[in-house]
């Protein structure tokens, strides 16, 4: 006769789950030119376009190039498991405009409004917004795992984030939650990640000032960097608070139904171990 417990507990899920797990979500891989254009983010990029006011072919080819690059390297994917209509393209494309745009704002008080346009003021002003697009950049892979898949959820191959975006492997992916990478390789990572997205004309007119690339590379992980080393204040969070950019998201995953059965039953048994 078969038990319905296991060491004292039910060997039934305690709580009925109303939604479906994350696992049997398929979610669309697309190129970051078209997340860009979707309806949430489609005035993006000419807002960063007005905010800088470089010639067409410099912000096309350093700008553009890496938003898109972002764009299709985070795909939709949440920043905070707790929080999945706010994505990490959402987030980081808030906190590099914000901060783009206040660090205009400090070095024109301190350097006057001829400095920006400068050769010099122009790189540094790349920097900053670059390093504050790739802000740890690597936390889209730190607490999940992603698989690339068909659009019937059947698995495919693991995304090796660390060569390549999405779009080199397939058309759909999944994630699960779990594993979490610890916050010195999320660090290091983030360095590796940061360099295979970055366009390649933008890193090097980077590496034409060394000092500034040392700062850089140590933006992105921390970030005030950029604006301490020229003695400026930076409060990021009261800066995303009063952003009027809106990026929540309508996720555009659809559910596997062949994954179903066997997913909900990989959770249960995440649910189970949790509680012993």
């Amino acid at each position: 006769m078969m038990k319905d417990t296991f060491m004292g507990r039910s060997i039934y899920p305690v709580k009925k789950r109303t939604d479906v797990p994350i696992g049997s979500r398929v979610f669309p891989v697309k190129a970051g030119r078209s997340r860009l254009r979707s309806t949430v983010f489609k005035d993006v990029e000419e807002a960063f376009r007005e905010l800088f006011g470089w010639p067409r072919d410099l912000f096309d080819g350093c700008c553009c190039k890496l938003l898109e690059s972002y764009a299709g390297f985070v795909q939709l994917i949440p920043e905070h498991q707790d929080l999945p209509m706010q994505s990490m393209l959402g987030n980081s494309l808030k906190r590099s405009y914000v901060v783009t745009k206040e660090f205009m704002a400090l070095m024109q008080i301190k350097e006057g409004k001829r400095f920006l346009t400068s050769p010099r003021g122009s790189r540094l002003l790349y920097a900053v917004f670059s390093a504050s697009l790739l802000f740890r950049v690597a936390k889209v892979i730190a607490d999940k795992q992603i698989v690339l898949c068909d659009e019937k959820g059947q698995f495919i191959c693991h995304w090796r984030y660390f060569e390549h975006s999405m779009m080199h492997c397939g058309h759909y992916f999944k994630m699960r939650y779990g594993g979490d990478m610890p916050g010195h390789v999320v660090a290091d990572m983030t360095v590796l990640l940061a360099k295979q997205l970055m366009p390649p004309l933008g890193f090097a007119w980077l590496v034409e000032d060394l000092a500034l690339l040392g700062h850089w590379f140590k933006a992105l992980n921390i970030h005030d960097e950029l604006f301490g080393v020229h003695q400026m204040g930076l409060d990021v969070e009261s800066l995303m608070r009063q952003s009027e950019f809106d990026f929540t998201i309508e996720s555009d995953h659809f559910t596997a139904d062949a994954t179903l059965i066997g997913e909900q039953f990989w959770e249960w048994m995440l649910d189970q171990m949790s509680s012993l």
